[in-house]
């Protein structure tokens, strides 16, 4: 979650393995262990007499710097009470909250959840689990719909370009579905490169093909690749837009922080906090995971950014044992306009991850 001030591995797989023509089950395999269910939940596979609507709320389309607010009613149609014990995220994207944990007889209650996938592009589909006491089988709710501008970006995920004799240099499309006519002012604070637009030979058009050179120009990300792009136009709902990178040598490049997911592990890849006024300031959620520390005592924050100062305001403990979220306030003191795309560090004794933060610093200077 960003608040503004007033100014502003596990990969999961199944494999058979075969004996001749006899199938190795899975009581067998010495791998195998059965999950140990709490007490106070009964291995029976019934499901609990509750009824949910809906199953799946579909928020239909929301602007990439949105945050999703979604309902779910959880209604008991049966003649005793039901406890609900927890209700489970897929991912910290999304954080649910239960009105209470009694459903009576007749009885409804709701599940408010609160969706941050911000800077994500195209559809998304995010579920929870809801779990009951004394009924082992669980309720799958899901959260989905899609994220776009009134700019559309295509493509919806672009690769990260290629370095070439230096530069890195890629082209994206880019064109407004409300039909108004908008200008590309710079792509990472760089002007682009125009190579097609519709209709042709004006200031504006609805539609723009354009080469954008994603080195260079962006303070904070000192020999990194760009994490995202920072997407300017004059249109006057989409003027600041960002659009994650992708494509193998990311994936490389942040692979040391990968590798330390089970001491230390931050849930957001990035964070687009938008526009910040001189002197103005924004504060961003930054949830990690430490499932082997000591959580009495802080991770140490820190960034390196020429304009941007860096604060750590609180620390919120969440509902996983080893989760907690960090709020973190960025300030501007730049005197010049200029993008930042830059690392944010967790260092928990030693042992480093990081998320990315960025957006356009509007400078003292300005006029």
């Amino acid at each position: 979650m960003i608040r503004h001030s007033t100014r502003g591995m596990a990969l999961a797989f199944a494999a058979m393995a075969w004996v001749g023509a006899t199938p190795l089950l899975a009581q067998d395999n010495p791998r195998f262990r059965p999950a140990k269910l709490p007490d106070n939940i009964k291995a029976v596979q019934r499901s609990a007499p509750i009824v949910a609507e809906p199953k799946t709320f579909d928020f239909g389309t929301a602007r990439p710097d949105d945050i999703i607010e979604a309902s779910f009613t959880l209604r008991n149609t049966g003649d005793t009470p039901v406890q609900v014990l927890e209700v489970r995220p897929t991912c910290k994207c999304t954080i649910p909250t239960l009105e209470k944990d009694i459903i009576g007889p007749g009885e409804s209650i709701k599940i408010d959840a609160l969706l941050d996938v911000r800077g994500s592009l195209g559809r998304v589909h995010k579920k929870f689990t809801v779990v009951f006491a004394d009924y082992s089988a669980t309720m799958e709710l899901a959260i989905a719909g899609k994220m776009n501008y009134p700019i559309r970006i295509k493509p919806e995920r672009p690769p990260l370009p290629a370095l070439i004799a230096g530069k890195r240099m890629g082209d994206l499309e880019l064109r407004a579905t409300d039909g108004r006519p908008f200008r590309v002012l710079a792509i990472n604070g760089k002007k682009p490169r125009i190579l097609e637009q519709r209709p042709a030979g004006g200031e504006t058009a609805v539609q723009w093909r354009v080469r954008y050179e994603a080195t260079g120009s962006v303070e904070g990300m000192g020999e990194n690749a760009p994490y995202f792009l920072v997407i300017e136009t004059d249109h006057p709902t989409s003027g600041k837009m960002a659009s994650r990178l992708w494509g193998a040598e990311l994936s490389k490049q942040e692979l040391e922080y990968f590798k330390v997911w089970n001491d230390i592990f931050a849930h957001r890849n990035y964070a687009y906090f938008g526009e910040i006024e001189p002197g103005g300031f924004v504060e961003i959620d930054a949830p990690i995971m430490r499932p082997k520390s000591d959580m009495a005592v802080p991770v140490s924050v820190s960034m390196d950014c020429p304009g941007l100062d860096m604060e750590v305001v609180g620390v919120e403990r969440m509902d996983e044992e080893h989760d907690e979220r960090y709020i973190v306030r960025l300030k501007n003191v730049s005197d010049v306009d200029r993008i930042v795309i830059t690392p944010l560090y967790f260092d928990d004794n030693g042992i480093k991850t990081r998320m990315w933060i960025g957006g356009r610093l509007r400078g003292s200077s300005t006029n």
